[in-house]
């Protein structure tokens, strides 16, 4: 399996993500991670099994509770 570095760079590239987007959802993903909390990536959006959830959005409550209940 790739390292979180590279999973990252293709996640910067393939995705137009910023780097440390990227390299959050590279950690995420090889964590076996099926979200992660972000207020730089769009709520809801989803790469890789990933879900990026940011706690801010208004619309963030719900995903947060079902988070915090797995």
């Amino acid at each position: 399996m790739p390292q979180p570095a590279l999973l990252g760079m293709a996640a910067v590239n393939e995705h137009k993500s910023s780097l440390s987007g990227g390299m959050l959802w590279a950690a995420a993903r090889q964590g076996g991670c099926s979200a992660t909390l972000s207020e730089d990536m769009q709520h809801g959006r989803r790469l890789g099994g990933v879900e990026f959830v940011n706690p801010f959005a208004p619309q963030a409550a719900a995903a947060m509770a079902t988070l915090l209940d797995a």
